[in-house]
């Protein structure tokens, strides 16, 4: 037999890409297939990855599975797939084969706690991120890269890195004020997470390193205060209560349940961190005072804040697109006087020249909002969150539309792209779960199209306008749009590629008529479009290629394959319903098993 690896709920990062073959539900998981082609042997490999468990309760993990064909996959690695939970999941038991616990292990679980076996030599900072809660972890004393103490808080060997704190510590210890251990050095995202009765966290007097982003290292609701022993040798310090670089140079973190309305940042603060105010259930105001650096994503859902002042030293280089995220009471953005890089109208945040829209205040009562014809450039994040917005119109002069601009638009219905259009940059993400959207009319001008309309869970039609400039539909493009029925190209459109899972599980798809000029469908394109009963090409089309598991799963009742085509990698039909002679004028492949 042959012994590769196998990964529970999800695969390793890996320089060589795997091509998924297909999904499969077992018993318990939900499986799916890869090969990975070794770049330095150039022999293939076949990969099991296991993205969700839907047993319930205790969960064993074997060390080995056999595929029943002639195959052992040893399990060496843990990771997650948010699409597949393991919600009914309340405790695991991990083989002493596992070497590595990847991102977002057992998404949903309810764990209480987890073992570490002796070669686990790699734990990701966000293991833990989508559990309910941090279990306690139990580090057998063979393995010699972590460590864990009696309350089941993890770290890593010789305790100089914290990396998590149950969230029950507070319980488990009696008391809502917790020290970290003097020995550590450095403190990792997620460290604190959902802590329920934690007020107060005392920091160890040789702090070196805390890491900022999401998650931060105390997303923990209760938390008041951070306290700190002074030290000479400490690379940071605590100020009310509030972390920051020594010097007070930047905010790295400011406690989720502190307990001050209108905040001013505190003079000599010139950096506000990523993530560095976040959760804060009282703030209501805050005045960056002299800050000249704001990271993305540096105030986030802070659920009273209505107002928010930019200094007059705040350069556009020193703003971060996507700094200020989810803050639905924000009424209004102001701007001191005398900045010259920033105004505000209305208070939507634009660049001074009003080329470039940052941030639209989400509390802003407007269902309809037309885009000023002075914009060309709409900033990632900029109107994320927006509830209120029904429809939008977006004028001529736009050129860019950057990632998530209009993320969380939960009523917009009605999305406008004037013509002609200049859009040559749709970012990806940039209508991310906006479930009213059931109708979308492409820019012309754009190019490609990729992960624009992310779970819009109610798209239904999505129309190309002809002579529209559409070379290329990428990788998932519309895999998450179950409802989608109608993919029209009005008129000519140049289309070349549609790329790997472009279309996969498009369930609601019924027919797809491909413009001349695709030269090439690749892996899974169409793969489980179920309701897709007809795919028609152009009777002198150039495709050549039709990728592996390309039509995989669909509910085709005939193919004509066009007579360009060189290609038919495997499986490109697999489980289609009927046989069906193909054109003969293809001779290469005169007829094809549906």
């Amino acid at each position: 037999m042959k012994k590769i690896r196998f990964f529970i709920v999800g695969i390793a990062a890996n320089s060589n890409t795997p091509k998924p073959l297909g999904l499969h539900k077992g018993s318990d998981c939900y499986i799916r297939q890869y090969d990975l082609q070794s770049s330095s042997c150039g022999r293939q490999h076949s990969h099991l990855d296991v993205l969700g468990i839907t047993k319930m309760g205790a969960l064993v993990i074997p060390d080995k599975i056999n595929d029943n064909q002639g195959t052992t996959f040893t399990v060496t690695e843990v990771s997650g797939d948010t699409r597949f939970p393991c919600k009914d999941v309340t405790s695991v038991k991990l083989p002493e084969t596992i070497v590595k616990l990847g991102d977002v292990c057992f998404y949903g679980a309810k764990l209480t706690e987890i073992n570490i076996p002796k070669n686990v030599s790699e734990i990701s900072h966000t293991a833990w991120a989508d559990l309910n809660a941090v279990p306690e972890c139990k580090v057998v004393t063979e393995n010699t890269h972590f460590d864990s103490d009696d309350n089941g808080v993890l770290y890593t060997e010789g305790k100089a890195e914290l990396r998590s704190v149950p969230s029950n510590i507070a319980t488990k210890t009696g008391s809502s004020t917790y020290t970290v251990n003097s020995a550590v050095t450095s403190i990792a995202k997620g460290a604190f997470f959902a802590n329920l009765g934690l007020k107060k966290v005392i920091l160890p007097p040789n702090l070196e390193k805390v890491e900022e982003g999401w998650p931060s290292i105390a997303a923990t609701k209760d938390l008041e205060e951070f306290a700190m022993t002074p030290s000479s040798t400490a690379k940071y310090e605590v100020k009310d209560g509030v972390l920051f670089t020594k010097g007070l140079n930047k905010l790295v973190l400011y406690p989720h349940a502190k307990n001050v309305a209108n905040y001013t940042v505190s003079a000599g603060v010139k950096e506000m961190a990523s993530y560095g105010i976040a959760g804060n259930g009282n703030m209501t105001s805050i005045d960056l005072n002299e800050v000249t650096k704001v990271d993305v994503s540096a105030l986030v859902d802070i659920g009273k804040l209505t107002r928010i002042k930019l200094p007059k030293d705040l350069k556009k280089d020193g703003l971060r697109q996507g700094a200020f995220e989810c803050c639905n009471a924000l009424e209004a953005y102001e701007v001191a006087e005398g900045n010259t890089d920033f105004s505000a109208v209305g208070g939507v945040l634009f660049s001074a020249n009003k080329e470039t829209l940052y941030f639209y205040p989400l509390a802003k009562p407007d269902e309809t909002y037309t885009i000023p014809s002075t914009v060309k450039e709409i900033a990632a994040k900029a109107f994320q969150g927006a509830t209120k917005l029904t429809s939008l119109v977006i004028p001529t002069s736009v050129e860019k539309i950057q990632e998530q601009a209009f993320r969380q638009n939960y009523k917009l219905a009605s999305v406008t792209f004037c013509e002609p259009s200049k859009i040559t940059n749709l970012s990806a993400y940039a209508f991310w779960q906006c479930p009213k959207l059931t109708e979308v009319t492409l820019p012309s001008s754009i190019t490609e199209i990729g992960k624009v309309f992310l779970q819009c869970e109610n798209l239904e039609t999505v129309n190309v306008p002809a002579d529209a400039k559409l070379k290329t539909i990428k990788e998932d493009a519309f895999a998450t749009n179950k409802k989608l029925k109608n993919f029209n190209f009005q008129g000519n459109c140049n289309l070349e590629a549609i790329e790997a899972n472009a279309f996969a599980n498009a369930e609601s798809l019924e027919s797809f008529k491909f413009p001349k000029t695709v030269t090439k469908i690749e892996r899974n394109a169409f793969t489980g479009c179920t309701n897709m009963a007809t795919a028609t090409f152009h009777e002198d089309a150039d495709i050549q290629k039709i990728g592996e598991g390309a039509f995989a799963d669909c509910g085709l009742k005939s193919i004509s394959i066009p007579k360009k085509v060189q290609t038919i990698e495997r499986e490109a039909f697999r489980n289609c319903i009927y046989n069906h002679r193909t054109t003969k004028t293809n001779q290469k492949y005169p007829s094809v098993n549906l």
